[in-house]
């Protein structure tokens, strides 16, 4: 007998009824909250909607990592309002860790969200190296397409991450990746930009420069993990702090190889660049031929 308040895995999926509120549609593979157990229905409460699914459609999550592997605890109230207001997430193609349940206990604030089974992008970079050119370079284009819709959806609602990382950036059971932690992520609607936060190997010129945080921030930050997909090596290396700033604020880096496509190139110089551009990432939709191409092929 399920209990209530428990995570549940859709097994098939469920449309709702048709103009019958009470019921919801869920998606295979979508983990949800169980709320409340009756003989032939589940009342869940899942992206801040609550309604009832057929049991059938469900079993216990039997995944205990489901609960501590990417929860967030204690964050604080407007880091939930950002991620209510990112709650479209993989269910929307937009390649963001789906926030499933948030809730409060004894004045703290908790969020479960989406399992990522296959850990972060560090491990992918390093896989990465042993594939043969071709082969890499598709896999890189097709994270590249992923990370760039997410971060695309985020600055559409003006909203920027400010620590993307390749240790923010989870892997899901399809090979599919997915932008989480948004613990520092600041909506700039009001001010066009936000403080400085975040880690200091993926943080812009300009926040050397300028000590803000802006939409080029994260367009940086891709730029930077996409030549480590590439090389497996961090551009900027250097023998301390201070050289990898100076680095960055020059845009020195050392050259990709040879086998790397020109367009490529010519993407992640202009991401990595000092005064990197100050555009929202949807013109790379709309010029880049690889990611198009993926993004089509995939019809998102």
């Amino acid at each position: 007998m399920a209990q209530a308040n428990q995570l549940f895995k859709v097994i098939k999926d469920y449309a709702g009824l048709d103009g019958d509120l009470q019921f919801i549609p869920v998606t295979k593979g979508e983990i949800v909250l169980v709320i409340k157990k009756e003989i032939e229905y589940y009342t869940i409460e899942k992206n801040s909607q609550i309604g009832k699914v057929p049991q059938e459609q469900m079993s216990v999550n039997t995944t205990v990592s489901s609960w501590h592997n990417l929860l967030f605890e204690t964050p604080a109230y407007e880091d939930f309002d950002i991620m209510k207001k990112l709650s479209g997430g993989a269910m929307g193609k937009t390649f963001l860790v789906r926030l499933i349940w948030g809730f409060t206990e004894r004045s703290e604030l908790f969020m479960i969200t989406d399992y990522c089974e296959l850990g972060d992008l560090k491990k992918v970079i390093k896989d990465l190296q042993s594939l043969p050119k071709e082969e890499r370079l598709n896999h890189v284009w097709a994270l590249f397409a992923q990370i760039i819709k997410a971060v695309d959806f985020m600055h559409s609602l003006d909203i920027i991450h400010r620590d993307i990382k390749p240790a923010n950036i989870f892997i899901m059971e399809d090979g599919t990746a997915r932008l989480g932690d948004f613990g520092l992520a600041e909506d700039i609607s009001k001010d066009g930009f936000a403080t400085v936060a975040g880690t200091l190997n993926y943080q812009a010129a300009e926040v050397w420069t300028l000590g803000k945080m802006n939409f080029s921030s994260d367009v940086f930050s891709v730029g930077v993990i996409i030549y480590e997909l590439i090389t497996g090596q961090y551009p900027f290396a250097a023998s301390s702090n201070n050289e990898i700033i100076k680095k960055i604020q020059k845009g020195e880096f050392q050259p990709l190889p040879f086998w790397v496509p020109i367009e490529l190139k010519d993407i992640i110089t202009a991401m990595t660049k000092s005064n990197a551009l100050q555009l929202k990432l949807s013109w790379k939709l709309n010029k880049s031929r690889g990611i198009l191409r993926y993004l089509k092929i995939n019809k998102i």
